[in-house]
Parts: structure tokens; C-alpha cells; sequence
């Protein structure tokens, strides 16, 4: 509509600080969940020089917003 290839166009406001729902409400970070799409593997010593994977999330659970941050989902 305004001539940009893309479409986008920008206009006379200003674009946004921050996407919604996003850290935009800290009281609800309690309560936010992050949807896990891939398994989520630990790695744990068992003795010294012999390791095994444990399946700690599987995919299609949800985790709460901290955890998904130590995970480095998000």
C-alpha cells in the first residue's frame, strides 16, 4: 500500500520497545510456560570417564519461564 516492497510500512509512529507478553509483566512471569517442541536432554556422570543422557523434558511439555531461561530456550 505505501510503495514498499515488503509492505511495510512504517507510518508516523514509531516502532515498538518490546513484543507483548514478553518480560512486559513481571507479576506474570509466575504464571507464563514455554512450549517445548524438541527433546530435552541432561547429560550425567555416572562414574569417572562414563557419562549417560536422561531425558528431562519431552517434547510437546511446557516449562515454566525461568526454566526455559536456564535452558536457553528464550
Amino acid at each position: 500500500m505505501c510503495g514498499h516492497p515488503t509492505g511495510d510500512c512504517t507510518g508516523e509512529l514509531p516502532p515498538p520497545k518490546q513484543l507483548v507478553g514478553m518480560g512486559a509483566i513481571e507479576t506474570l512471569r509466575h504464571a507464563q510456560t514455554v512450549y517445548v517442541e524438541e527433546d530435552i536432554w541432561e547429560e550425567r556422570q555416572l562414574t569417572p570417564g562414563r557419562t549417560t543422557k536422561i531425558l528431562k523434558y519431552r517434547a510437546g511439555s511446557t516449562v515454566t519461564y525461568d526454566e526455559a531461561k536456564n535452558l536457553g530456550l528464550i
